[in-house]
């Protein structure tokens, strides 16, 4: 399985519209989709698959959505060399399904370009069964909880139901099949364990006179390694942060860090091996440090039992990183700070700043933020913030969050 680098795409692409591709050179052929015309309604189904012609490419991704061309909620990236994708659980509500077919072809620059076509999803004449939860694979971090998982349901206009599971394809059943029955739900069990995807059939009889079937994709359990530190949501210190995180069943890991989510456009650390449980990211790193921007983080993991990638998201602040001028101006206000013991012998620092100040914000000689003290104590003029971390020795300046008061205070041990 080919872990998803969607960055590379976007970073440099010419859009297509309705088929017809542009690129900056034009020794390659591009691909089209050939089993729909682009402005078509669609076959009256919940899942339709898609084929295409090669053209010139040698690699593809094919991304489905509703509401805008960039949404991927139906069909998310996954670079392939096949020539067709089936999408299951298309709306059937006459909605606009936006699709992308993306394309490498080395012999056009760039490499990576897009075709955008819409459709039409079709409007159903009965109202079958269709599943509530768990929700179905959407992207490489939706694995399930474990071996056991409950599938329910709406009942629609279905007298009764069926539920077949298998890994061999839509409508397989090496895995489990019932008989029909009434009900919402059904707990499956003896799912597979290993990150891979397996299929599962929803049959609806419909008024007792007709067996209609919606399939869907899950993506298996598997023991994949969670983050420990930093705490998602907290704020990364500097562009060289360090993240740790529990071993996991793993041959191997990757960690990305980017502008959005599975994105790498500021880090891709490529290969960590399975012996390590951190990483510290290097200084080619190219994440913000204005303290404005969301920085993503997808942890993968390489299951050992099956080589299957899964992983696992998660979202943090960026650092706040003082330019020169910054750094080396004290500001007009800098009385207003006042740090003590100072120099301090590397313990716990007091800080009183006048006004309403509601964090503190401290750098170190390179202007990087090492340490941010929210929630100071509140006195008629002034608040007062107690830094107790430990800081090696050197020389820092502190802060206050609307950058107008600024002390620089010594560390000395």
């Amino acid at each position: 399985m080919i872990k998803l680098l969607p960055t590379f795409k976007k970073k440099a692409f010419l859009t297509a519209i309705l088929g017809f591709a542009v690129v900056l050179s034009s020794f390659g052929q591009a691909p089209e989709i050939t089993s729909h015309v682009s402005g078509s309604s669609l076959e009256g189904t919940e899942n339709v698959t898609f084929t295409w012609s090669t053209g010139s490419a040698t690699n593809f991704d094919f991304t489905a959505g509703i509401g805008n061309a960039d949404d991927t909620s139906l069909n998310g990236y996954s670079q392939t060399t096949n020539t067709s994708e089936t999408v299951f659980s298309l709306p059937m509500d006459g909605s606009t399904i936006y699709v992308q077919l993306w394309y490498f072809d080395a012999n056009v620059t760039p490499n990576w370009n897009r075709i955008d076509y819409t459709f039409t999803a079709a409007s159903a004449s009965a109202n079958e069964s269709r599943m509530i939860s768990p929700e179905p694979l959407n992207d490489f971090t939706d694995s399930l909880d474990g071996a056991s998982v409950t599938f329910t349901w709406n009942t629609g206009d279905s007298t009764q139901n069926d539920i077949i599971i298998g890994t061999t394809g839509p409508g397989s059943s090496d895995i489990q099949a019932s008989s029909p029955f009434t009900g919402t739900s059904f707990n499956a069990t003896g799912l597979p364990s290993d990150g891979n995807t397996f299929n599962v059939r929803l049959g609806s009889n419909l008024n007792g006179t007709q067996w209609v079937y919606n399939d869907y994709i899950y993506r298996a359990y598997g023991d994949k390694a969670t983050m420990l530190t930093p705490t998602e949501g907290s704020t990364i210190m500097n562009n060289t942060p360090t993240f740790t995180w529990n071993a996991g069943s793993a041959s191997e890991y990757d960690i990305l860090i980017g502008s959005d989510i599975g994105f790498d456009d500021f880090y891709n650390a490529s290969t960590i091996a399975s012996s390590e449980t951190s990483h510290t990211v290097l200084n080619t790193s190219t994440i913000p440090t204005d303290g404005t921007t969301k920085i993503h983080v997808r942890l993968w993991t390489k299951l050992a039992s099956s080589g299957a990638w899964i992983a696992n998201d998660y979202v943090y602040n960026d650092p706040t990183i003082l330019s020169v001028d910054e750094f080396n101006t004290d500001g007009a206000q800098a009385n207003n700070i006042q740090a003590y013991p100072n120099p301090s012998n590397g313990g716990a620092v007091t800080f009183r700043v006048g006004g309403e100040a509601r964090s503190l914000s401290i750098y170190n000689a390179l202007g990087q933020e090492v340490s941010r003290i929210e929630n100071g104590e509140r006195s008629s003029n002034s608040t007062t913030f107690s830094l107790d971390s430990n800081l090696s020795t050197g020389i820092y300046t502190a802060v206050s969050n609307d950058g107008a008061s600024r002390a620089r205070f010594v560390v000395s041990q």
